[in-house]
């Protein structure tokens, strides 16, 4: 690698700057070869802004800064973006950068620290911004739920992919949106992973979405609580096991409980789960 001239290296990674994966599994070029501002090629940039206070891990300002210049040349590969992002104002400011100067199309995670309804439609506007995201993530580490995330996610009309982790048993008395009347929705959707208390509201709001037809390929659940009666879940889980007998080729299924927490499981209560049944 040492024999070869700069400007030859610099023509190979232009010439497969548009494919990461194509870069990733390339062997004429190795991440160790790569100046820092092309190590996005081999993973998706992850902006983090954790403390009140100034931290080496916050990279939100130095990234912004080079999304900036304009002797930027990685923008227009950038195809994903993890946002570990504490305050709200910065998670904007971010957001605001990555619209203006790339094409969001793979995935985009969001992770909520703070304890406010984070207004994902109307204030950072993320389906207007990256309309044409494929897999989105929600990670809810605070104790509110975002009232509009249920809107956000039938206004992604590409979304192949949805997950949502959050350790908060709110989601359930949230007013989950309707859904537009006379359209399509979520039509490409494939995948669904979800880590929640009890996912049994979410799952019914999608099967009664109007224009929605479940085709789900991939579906991914932890369910785990402190206390809860009997599994709950599993009536809707049949429900929607049915909905997509045509299309799903991989379940994966985990209920949690504490053992130590009184009254954590009532076994007499429990719903048999041999009506679970895949075809």
């Amino acid at each position: 690698m040492d024999n070869l001239c700069p400007e030859l290296v610099a023509y190979i990674l232009d010439f497969l700057h548009a494919s990461a994966p194509l870069l990733a599994s390339s062997s004429l070029v190795c991440r160790n070869w790569l100046p820092a501002t092309r190590y996005h090629l081999f993973s998706t940039p992850v902006l983090c802004q954790i403390s009140s206070v100034r931290s080496p891990s916050d990279n939100t300002c130095s990234f912004i800064e080079l999304l900036d210049s304009p002797l930027c040349t990685f923008r227009h590969s950038i195809q994903g973006c993890i946002l570990n992002i504490q305050r709200v104002s910065i998670l904007r400011t971010c957001i605001d950068a990555l619209a203006a100067h790339t094409t969001l199309t793979g995935t985009l995670l969001i992770t909520q620290h703070e304890c406010v309804d984070i207004d994902l439609t109307r204030d950072l506007q993320l389906s207007e911004k990256f309309c044409f995201l494929r897999s989105f993530v929600y990670s809810n580490l605070s104790d509110v739920w975002s009232s509009d995330l249920s809107q956000l996610i039938i206004s992604l009309p590409h979304l192949e992919s949805l997950s949502i982790f959050t350790d908060i048993y709110i989601c359930s008395e949230v007013d989950m949106a309707p859904g537009p009347h006379g359209g399509v929705v979520l039509p490409n959707l494939k995948v669904l992973r979800l880590r929640m208390f009890n996912p049994s509201k979410f799952l019914c709001w999608m099967l009664d979405l109007p224009g929605y037809k479940p085709q789900i390929e991939v579906l991914d659940m932890v369910v785990s609580a402190a206390q809860h009666i009997g599994w709950g879940l599993l009536e809707v889980m049949e429900l929607f096991l049915v909905a997509n007998t045509g299309t799903l080729k991989n379940l994966y299924l985990v209920l949690e409980y504490r053992s130590d927490f009184p009254h954590g499981l009532e076994v007499q209560r429990l719903y048999p789960i041999y009506p679970l049944r895949l075809s």
